[in-house]
């Protein structure tokens, strides 16, 4: 049997930054902080929700 924990979605917000910025480096090569923060800022006001999911507490992917 499997003991992980199963993945859970939520809402994306600006906290997720650094795991955002970790997956986006990890499939492009390189760092995109500003633009991240000033997607997730915009996310966070548009009305209209982006989502993460987590595995065992860490973001593993997101959709904004």
């Amino acid at each position: 049997m499997d003991n992980r924990e199963p993945v859970k979605i939520r809402v994306l917000t600006l906290h997720d930054l650094d795991a955002v910025v970790d997956i986006d480096h990890s499939l492009l090569g390189k760092e995109r902080r500003e633009y991240w923060e000033a997607r997730l800022e915009f996310a966070g006001i548009s009305g209209v929700p982006s989502v993460a999911a987590a595995a065992e507490g860490d973001v593993v992917g997101f959709i904004l």
